[in-house]
């Protein structure tokens, strides 16, 4: 059980329930997983609890439980994948504007030693391609902020889908005492 313990703390240990967004490969967000694995993790963070406190599992669900912490460890290492890619396709996009700016900077010291028509024509080119860049800019801005409220969206309908859950299971919970509680009275009237 310690080795289960160990395993599923490692696993969890690379998300960071405070964060919204991921941060790095080491501090990732739960809510960049999929809804169904999201749920699955959160059971997995109570199992761990669970088994700290020496609750004792045993058979098939202690398999189910193995299948499912492997599983959580394949889409994390998907998504710490996944996360890495972006980082070098946005570092990759940065080195590119950055090549551009020099350009963009070589070309106006050009523009400024020059003279007359040619400096002229220079510059509008340079405005030009400055303007360009500006519109891609706003438009990469645009895009994060979307990015973002996607993200947040879909954290605020999955506390949504989990209140209504826990409604759910406060009414069951209701409806077993309930019925535990028929189930006393019927065996104390059968009893002489």
């Amino acid at each position: 059980m310690t080795r289960r313990i160990r395993r599923l703390e490692q696993i969890l240990s690379r998300f960071d329930p405070k964060l919204t967004v991921n941060q790095d490969r080491k501090h990732l967000a739960f809510s960049s997983l999929p809804t169904d694995i999201l749920l699955m993790a959160q059971e997995l963070v109570t199992v761990k609890n669970q088994l700290k406190a020496g609750v004792q599992i045993v058979g098939r669900e202690l398999d189910r439980i193995d299948q499912q912490v492997q599983l959580l460890d394949l889409v994390s290492q998907k998504v710490q994948e996944t996360f890495a890619t972006q980082v070098a396709e946005r570092l990759g996009e940065t080195d590119e504007r950055q090549t551009r700016h020099e350009a963009v900077t070589s070309q106006l010291q050009e523009v400024v030693q020059g003279t007359g028509e040619q400096s002229m024509h220079r510059d509008i080119l340079l405005d030009q391609e400055i303007a360009q860049i500006k519109e891609q800019q706003n438009r990469e801005l645009e895009n994060h902020e979307m990015s973002i409220n996607l993200m947040k969206d879909r954290l605020r309908q999955n506390q949504e889908s989990r209140q209504a859950q826990d409604g759910e299971i406060t009414v069951l919970q209701a409806l077993v005492e309930q019925l535990m509680g028929q189930v006393k009275g019927v065996r104390r009237t059968d009893s002489p």
